[in-house]
């Protein structure tokens, strides 16, 4: 078996532009996908994790131990933010929960009822056309009810902002957690690689973590 995984990923790394790694699968059901899989968990924030993560894997792959190595907590979601002028949004006649109710039902994609057609039942779903809101930008041309029922322009008491947020918050033991998962280089035990990582862990996270 590790004849043919050293023979496997020397042709896998020939291949351009794609990152390919060969991994045995564990002997008994219900393990990882990867044979190392490393937690830390701590009450620091996410942001804070994912430093500690990618530190980590640079060290995972500068002690030449592992052939592959990767951090689970990424913050690459780019998100949009809609921030209120509260001093606009007076003086357009806006009431806060009202706009947030209508921008709530248009861009939610929720339904709010059924109709019956020829003995079928559909779902009635508001939402503004998807062409009208495939960029943050497009938010800015959506009105909300105003005074006197009128629509008024997001744009006129609203901005946004763009930030870049993790696809999702891992969570270990209710402890903000990041994942570090790896394949050992042919030759190397996996006791040993999980020592090396174990010790780099130590130097490097702050009191607090585990």
């Amino acid at each position: 078996t590790l004849e043919l995984h050293q023979e496997s990923a020397a042709k896998l790394a020939t291949v351009a532009g794609v990152r390919v790694i060969p991994v045995v699968p564990p002997a008994l059901p219900g393990g990882g996908d990867f044979p190392v899989d490393f937690v830390v968990a701590s009450t620091a924030e996410p942001a804070e994790l994912v430093e500690l993560g990618n530190t980590l894997v640079q060290k995972a792959f500068a002690s030449g131990l592992f052939m592959f190595a990767d951090a689970d907590l990424k913050f690459d979601q780019p998100q949009a933010e809609v921030v209120f002028n509260r001093d606009k949004v007076r003086s357009q006649g806006v009431d806060m929960s009202r706009a947030a109710a209508d921008l709530s039902t248009m861009l939610g994609g929720d339904y709010v009822n059924r109709f019956s057609i020829q003995g079928r039942s559909y779902k009635v779903i508001p939402q503004v056309k998807r062409s009208e809101r495939l960029t943050p930008e497009q938010l800015q041309d959506i009105h909300v009810t105003g005074s006197g029922n009128r629509l008024v322009p997001l744009s006129t008491f609203a901005t946004l902002e763009a930030s870049t947020q993790p696809r999702e918050l891992k969570r270990f033991q209710q402890l903000n957690a990041v994942r570090v998962q790896g394949v050992v280089a042919p030759g190397v035990s996996l006791d040993r690689a999980l020592t090396a990582l174990e010790e780099e862990a130590r130097r490097i996270m702050p009191q607090g973590y585990s």
